[in-house]
């Protein structure tokens, strides 16, 4: 946050930083002070200050220091959670296009399914069809044995019609001649 406000008021590079309005720098140092300052308490004061300054001066030191990496980490936190949703949007994409490919290959299968159930089908209908032509081949064949006999009998029928004709021819002339022998025996 000091890096948004701008640059501290103590410079961290000035080896003799004011503290608290003064400046304990080589001048005042050089300067002997008046009345009781040559006394062994302000001595040891003024040491402590002085500790206490370049402590100061430390902890500023780490401040700025732990401020510029409180900074960076915040640009790389920004930068990762970019990152991060760069990723997640890539991720929910590669989902969505998964699952389409999943949704379309589940419906090619339940195609590919339907169609297996439909050559299933078919071939049960084909595999009856055969039987019935088995069946009916033997049927056929039943018929043509029976169509010859009735052919082969016809054919003797014919030759005995034919023989029958004359028979008829035979009958019909031995009528006439006992027609004949009729009328004579009355007429006689």
């Amino acid at each position: 946050m000091a890096a948004r406000r701008g640059p501290h008021v103590i410079s961290l590079h000035d080896p003799n930083p004011p503290l608290l309005g003064r400046a304990p720098g080589p001048a005042a140092a050089a300067a002997p002070a008046p009345g009781p300052a040559a006394h062994p308490a302000f001595a040891a004061i003024e040491q402590r200050l002085v500790d206490r300054d370049l402590d100061i001066q430390e902890l500023l030191v780490d401040n700025q220091r732990f401020a510029a990496t409180h900074v960076a980490l915040q640009k790389q936190l920004i930068s990762a959670q970019h990152e991060l949703r760069a990723v997640s949007v890539a991720a929910t994409r590669a989902r969505l296009e998964r699952e389409g490919e999943v949704h379309a290959l589940a419906e090619q299968a339940a195609h590919i399914e339907a169609e297996a159930r439909a050559v299933a089908a078919a071939r049960a209908d084909v595999d009856q069809v055969h039987a019935d032509i088995q069946v009916l081949a033997a049927a056929r064949s039943e018929l043509v044995n029976r169509l010859q006999g009735l052919r082969e009998e016809l054919a003797l029928k014919k030759v005995e019609a034919s023989k029958t004709g004359a028979v008829r021819a035979q009958i019909e002339t031995m009528r006439r001649e006992i027609q004949k022998g009729r009328y004579r025996c009355w007429f006689n």
